[in-house]
């Protein structure tokens, strides 16, 4: 027992305590022994044909390799187990171990595994990374095509680029290669706004929704600027206006400790001279419109001397600019920028 244990016990380390039937015969363990574990106790099933080598709850890895195992050669880890795998922090975990196989394969996955069937998957795969797992382009652009929201899909592209596990480049070249997918065309537009900075699906919303359609300036985005004696990163800047654009959303600013860092930037911003405008997905997604008014009312008093204007017959900009007070204070300006009187906002 000991030598059979002995030639098990690299597979476990490497596989978090899974290990498969092929695998104990290998150890030179027979069924009738691998039984005798399982009834002592020592063993568990957790899969057909798969068991872990210790009784209790099975951590996440070993529930990966474990689903990897149940599938068998050739199998890979895809979608949003491959994106953890890979690094991608995602705004909401996602418990269900993902496998892909070939799609001719036919079996009923078990419990906690949902299984994707993929024609040449082997061009999709990883080369060098332990578990066998999809390359990140390829785990992302699939992820993003099962969600049931196209909005959440193109987040999740926009999150991977952001959080530079890979670039719009790479994805575009993956996304050439899956001609099939779903939501195919939505993917290469966001794409195209994330090569020109935007980083997060909130910056890609603000700008399509937001100042595009509504024909505002264009920011200065991914701004570099000093804070207490540290180089920070704004999500965007309108720099000749003094005005500093920050988007609150689903990575960076969980924290308290974020939110407090981000109050100082804005305190030691206003002494400068410089305002902060925040804005969340309800502002950018269901109220794109009002914040395009807000927005543009805040930069004319900057000195900009243009105006936003209605994306369509439905936008609600010009109620919106009818309700705000008038200006009724003078603004002094920044050094080198335009001045104009400054308009309250209410």
């Amino acid at each position: 027992m000991p030598d059979r244990l002995a030639a098990l016990d690299s597979t476990l380390r490497l596989q978090h305590g899974a290990f498969s039937r092929q695998q104990a015969h290998g150890a030179g363990f027979t069924d009738a022994a691998v039984l005798a574990n399982v009834q002592a106790r020592r063993w568990k099933v957790f899969f057909p044909g798969v068991y872990l080598a210790f009784t209790g709850p099975a951590p996440w890895m070993t529930r990966v390799w474990a689903g990897l195992l149940w599938a068998g050669p050739g199998a890979a880890v895809c979608d949003a187990t491959a994106l953890d795998l890979h690094g991608f922090t995602a705004s909401e975990p996602v418990d269900t171990i993902h496998v892909a196989v070939d799609h001719q394969r036919r079996v009923v996955e078990p419990a906690g595994i949902e299984l994707h069937r993929h024609r040449c998957l082997e061009n999709f795969v990883h080369p060098v990374r332990i578990p066998r797992t999809v390359r990140v382009e390829d785990a992302a652009l699939h992820r993003a095509s099962a969600l049931p929201s196209v909005a959440e899909g193109l987040g999740v592209l926009a999150d991977v680029c952001q959080q530079r596990l890979t670039t719009p480049r790479r994805l575009r070249d993956a996304l050439a290669r899956r001609p099939k997918l779903k939501s195919r065309k939505a993917m290469w537009s966001v794409l195209d706004d994330i090569s020109t900075g935007a980083h997060s699906f909130l910056e890609v919303s603000y700008l399509r929704r937001v100042e595009r359609a509504h024909r505002l300036p264009r920011l200065d985005r991914q701004a570099g600027a000093s804070s207490l004696g540290r180089r920070v990163w704004r999500d965007g800047e309108y720099a000749v206006w003094g005005v500093i654009h920050e988007l609150d959303g689903r990575l960076g600013h969980e924290w308290a400790d974020d939110r407090a860092a981000d109050r100082r930037r804005d305190l030691i911003a206003a002494g400068q001279g410089r305002v902060t405008l925040r804005h969340g997905y309800a502002d950018v997604v269901d109220d794109a419109c009002q914040t395009a008014a807000l927005v543009g009312r805040v930069l004319q008093a900057r000195g900009w001397q243009g105006a936003p204007v209605p994306c369509g017959k439905s936008c609600t900009l010009s109620t919106t600019l009818s309700l705000l007070e008038p200006p009724s204070v003078p603004f002094v300006g920044l050094p080198h920028s335009p001045r104009s009187k400054a308009v309250i906002v209410g």
